[in-house]
């Protein structure tokens, strides 16, 4: 089971929730109409075929991806947490296609609020789900910084001049 282990009222919510007023609140119709016309402008068939949807960033856990920034927020009918979730533009690292991510943790969407701050966006992160300490059987979606892939050593162990 997940959980936001968001308290219901404390300063550091009632502050992200103010952050989060600053975003655009997006509508269903608005998330319709972005898909219709990625579709309609498309310039190849698999510009047209891709990603149809928003996926939840759940579903990327363990895997690398590129927050480019933070789209808007749509209102949420979970119980608790903040009461909306965010919509994320991401990049796939390996293939460079776009995507836009959903979610609603609140760890998630602190770090991203605070990345976009700082001009720090887009991020290549990790997402992660860690459990609770203080929650058995429960977890939070994070994002980390991704770790760059290792590079293979030169043959013989000698380094390359290339």
């Amino acid at each position: 089971m997940t959980t936001d282990n968001l308290p219901s009222t404390t300063a550091g919510s009632d502050a992200l929730l103010a952050k989060l007023d600053n975003l655009p609140a997006l509508s269903v119709d608005d998330v319709i109409e972005r898909t219709l016309t990625r579709a309609l402008s498309a310039g190849t068939a698999e510009e047209v075929l891709s990603n149809p949807e928003a996926m939840g960033l759940r579903d990327l856990v363990g895997q690398t991806v590129i927050v480019n920034g933070i789209d808007g927020w749509l209102p949420s009918d979970i119980k608790g947490g903040l009461g909306r979730y965010v919509v994320l533009s991401c990049t796939d690292p390996e293939t460079g296609e776009r995507f836009t991510a959903t979610t609603g943790s609140p760890y998630v969407i602190t770090r991203a609020l605070r990345l976009a701050e700082l001009d720090a966006l887009p991020q290549l992160v990790r997402v992660v789900e860690l459990e609770s300490k203080s929650n058995p059987n429960q977890s939070s979606l994070w994002i980390v910084a991704a770790k760059p892939a290792p590079t293979a050593p030169a043959a013989n162990g000698a380094a390359s001049n290339a």
